[in-house]
């Protein structure tokens, strides 16, 4: 081979004599994935991806739920602490198992902000929400109830409605929600 066709076979990337010559682009052997090794590096790289897809996906739903957890816990403190100074506010009461009523004779009842009626309701949808007379809408308080009541106590009995001059001694909210069930009894001053 003389040198002018060596310099050709170099810059065109030949093979001379069995062996890859500097600069050429080729190698005697083939480089590169055959179509098995490819699908299985594919393969590889798809069950990982579901792997830590997966793992992303607990990790979100297990925040949505501690998020909803302390959602209810919130709502559930509010609720018994409304209920609670309710009780004490002096309203005369009145009401059956699903709704309370207040009746307030002055507007001295700080936690009213002046209102003359408070009523609470159970709801068809769940939910227990509040209302005073200055108010256009029902606030929500609790959510997702799948039963919830009033009861009424006077002398150790436990009664469905309550109206009359006298208040009962005890009111009783009892709820169920997501398989949890309570009785919050609140002593009447």
């Amino acid at each position: 081979m003389t040198n002018r066709s060596r310099r050709l076979s170099i810059v065109i990337g030949q093979q001379t004599e069995g062996r890859c010559l500097p600069g050429s682009f080729m190698s005697a052997r083939q480089v590169g994935f055959t179509l098995v090794e490819f699908l299985l590096v594919l393969s590889l790289f798809a069950m990982l991806s579901l792997i830590a897809y997966q793992a992303i996906a607990d990790v979100v739903n297990a925040k949505r739920r501690i998020q909803q957890e302390v959602m209810q816990q919130t709502e559930r403190r509010i609720t018994h602490r409304t209920l609670q100074l309710a009780a004490l506010s002096g309203a005369k009461i009145g009401g059956n198992h699903t709704a309370l009523t207040l009746n307030f004779e002055s507007r001295d009842a700080d936690w009213l902000s002046g209102a003359n009626t408070v009523l609470f309701r159970v709801s068809n949808e769940g939910m227990l929400q509040v209302q005073s007379d200055l108010q256009d809408s029902w606030s929500v308080l609790m959510s997702g109830l799948q039963q919830a009541g009033f009861r009424y106590v006077m002398d150790g009995v436990e009664l469905d409605a309550w109206q009359g001059d006298e208040p009962p001694q005890q009111i009783v909210f009892y709820w169920r929600q997501h398989g949890e069930f309570e009785r919050w009894r609140f002593a009447l001053r």
